[in-house]
């Protein structure tokens, strides 16, 4: 996973996992684990926010809808989740 990108809801960024201890991984293996055998997913991995950024820079209207596009900020536990699946 790439660093420096931005927290989700939960306040995690990547590099709380990269420098956490060894043990933090074998304590997520059991909670994925526990996930796929119960077949429930977790509320907090379904959360994220929407951030809106603009497609061009200098545009004169940039009020207009049509000039942002939206970008989802998720949990990072749920996106290791997605990738382990």
């Amino acid at each position: 996973m790439k660093r420096g990108k931005a927290a989700g809801l939960d306040k995690l960024t990547t590099e709380h996992l990269v420098h956490s201890h060894p043990v933090l991984f074998a304590i997520l293996a059991k909670l994925f684990n526990i996930i796929m055998l119960a077949g429930y997913v977790p509320y907090g991995f379904r959360l994220s926010y929407t951030v809106p950024l603009p497609k061009v820079k200098n545009v004169s209207s940039t009020n207009a809808v049509d000039n942002y596009r939206a970008i989802s900020i998720s949990p990072i536990l749920s996106k290791i989740f997605e990738r382990c699946i």
